[in-house]
């Protein structure tokens, strides 16, 4: 038989629907609806399943689409596609039927409407079937709510890693970049984003600080420190780092997830600070008498170099106004007396310590006054001092009940 005659018999074992469609195009299991088996199949398929005419009527459904639609199997069959599922008109009915007569299938995302009234996201495979009227359409239904709800979680993540502030990403075993947000790029100089994929974090970050932020691998912990990063033909970069380890949703870790924030302002500023510092107390050890501001040195620190120094003479500390002072006696670096409003001896320096101060002037010409219950050394009551402060300030942080 020649190959004009094998498509003569098969087109005459073909229905005039399937003839129009042409030869093998139409699936096998509507053929076999009206089986038993088949049948089974339909009932036991994971979707829901709904057979219409090519005017959308529904003629069947199975139990998934009883189930997740909410009518009887009697309510169902009658029912017009439209009502089921939003959107599907007599017009999308022909124009997919169009696109599915060259053996095609279809899948759509659509909203679907229970009996109840409630909607929910759908995906829906269509496909020509041959029913025992005619030709039709099966709409398999897939409720893919959690599926959105997670499309939509990992949208709002997506967005809050390219709009955060801080550099985020994310390298792989062998700390080879996977992953880098906008804020990473402007702080390494990366113009190309695409570009940073696949380099190892040696490249960007020094070898040093990669096998620090890498410990996080060895230990199954986090690791938190300050970096300097040297860059050619730039100035150093400073930043607060952390890296964690990466697990996928098995719990086996895959990589690292590290987070910069550049502190490079702050250390600068720190910089200028500590100079100036060392000018005020280099000015301290050359004069007599000194003064400066407590926003540039810290009222413990200036006590420290009174004492290491040896210094003898009157501090004396402005707070809260002009008129408001509090005074510490020191003898070769001693304190000896202290007075702070009301209060005298230690309970005066640890409220010293406490006060915001604003100012300082250290003389030595001054007549010191003697309080015989200081016994502790400078350093003992400014250690004291401090431990105080350290506890009042636990117990305010701590929350309430």
């Amino acid at each position: 038989m020649n190959t004009s005659d094998k498509m003569a018999s098969t087109n005459a074992l073909m229905t005039p629907g399937a003839a129009a469609l042409g030869v093998g195009q139409l699936p096998v299991l509507p053929q076999l609806l009206a089986a038993p088996p088949a049948l089974n199949l339909l009932e036991s398929l994971y979707d829901a399943v709904v057979l219409t005419n090519l005017d959308g009527g529904v003629q069947q459904g199975n139990r998934r689409a009883v189930d997740l639609l909410g009518y009887t199997p009697a309510e169902l069959s009658g029912l017009m596609l439209g009502r089921l599922v939003t959107g599907i008109t007599p017009e999308l009915l022909r124009t997919i039927e169009q696109y599915l007569s060259g053996g095609r299938f279809s899948v759509l995302e659509g909203c679907c409407t229970r009996k109840n009234g409630s909607q929910f996201p759908a995906e829906i495979a269509v496909s020509a079937v041959e029913l025992a009227a005619g030709r039709g359409f099966c709409f398999a239904l897939r409720n893919i709510t959690q599926r959105r709800e997670m499309q939509n979680r990992l949208r709002l993540a997506q967005n809050a890693l390219h709009s955060s502030a801080s550099a985020l990403v994310m390298t792989d075993l062998n700390a080879k970049l996977q992953f880098a947000n906008p804020a990473f790029c402007r702080m390494w100089g990366v113009t190309d984003p695409e570009a940073v994929a696949g380099k190892n974090l040696e490249q960007l970050a020094g070898a040093e600080n990669t096998a620090l932020l890498c410990a996080c691998l060895k230990n199954g912990v986090p690791w938190i420190g300050e970096l300097v990063v040297a860059r050619p033909g730039a100035a150093d970069l400073y930043v607060q780092a952390t890296a964690a380890p990466n697990l996928d949703h098995q719990h086996v870790l895959v990589g690292m997830v590290l987070s910069f924030i550049d502190i490079t302002p702050r250390k600068l500023a720190e910089e200028k600070i500590r100079r100036e510092v060392d000018i005020q107390l280099q000015r301290a050890r050359e004069q007599k008498d000194f003064s400066g501001q407590l926003n540039i040195i810290a009222l413990p620190e200036l006590i420290q170099f009174i004492d290491t120094a040896g210094k003898t003479g009157r501090l004396d500390v402005r707070y809260a106004g002009e008129g408001s002072l509090a005074t510490l006696d020191f003898d070769a670096g001693r304190i000896v007396s202290a007075a702070c409003g009301e209060l005298r001896g230690e309970a005066a320096v640890h409220a010293i310590l406490r006060l915001d101060g604003q100012s300082f002037v250290f003389r030595q010409e001054a007549v010191l006054e003697k309080d015989p219950a200081l016994t502790k050394s400078t350093m003992g009551m400014l250690l004291e001092g401090l431990r105080h402060m350290d506890e009042a300030a636990q117990i305010t942080a701590a929350p309430a009940g």
